[in-house]
């Protein structure tokens, strides 16, 4: 779980990063807040990104049995961070963000997040398939060996003959 939350920050960030500085070389936007370095309004976001999967229980275990679930429930993370996004602007009125930039990384960060949930996916899954334990699938605990016997005795006078 830490795993998934450490990765799922850092790709945030990340994303953060890039479609910023996209949109300051590429499109011309201008960095209006002087007094918030990127890297900091990132680690705001990243931890707002983080906390939005954690509320809607992207972080527990065997939740997701479907690849369309798990999109469905990013997709609420997602209308959820926008909401909030917006919110924190106006309550700081903060008119210069770009919407275009907010767009941008609202497009971006859902598609990243699938993608890095898919390929743990089919890590996982290529694990189990070669006999490995998966990490995150829970273990049963083994029986004693006194335990093991007298199951091994019932299933015997079970399936002896002559008997109905």
């Amino acid at each position: 779980m830490a795993t998934l939350m450490l990765t799922d920050g850092l790709a945030a960030l990340v994303v953060f990063l890039l479609v910023a500085s996209l949109g300051f070389d590429v499109l011309g936007v201008v960095w209006a807040l002087g007094t918030i370095r990127p890297i900091e309004l990132g680690v705001a976001y990243s931890i707002t990104w983080v906390a939005a999967l954690w509320l809607l229980g992207l972080y527990r275990l065997r939740t997701h049995w479907s690849v369309r679930g798990e999109i469905s429930d990013v997709l609420r993370a997602t209308i959820l961070v926008l909401v909030v996004s917006l919110s924190i602007l106006y309550l700081f009125n903060v008119p210069n963000v770009s919407r275009l930039f907010v767009g941008m990384l609202l497009l971006v960060q859902p598609a990243v997040t699938m993608t890095l949930r898919l390929f743990m996916r089919r890590l996982l899954e290529g694990m189990r398939g070669r006999g490995r334990p998966a990490p995150l699938r829970p273990s049963t605990p083994a029986r004693p060996a006194p335990a093991r016997r007298a199951s091994a005795g019932a299933r015997r006078s079970r399936s002896a003959p002559g008997r109905s």
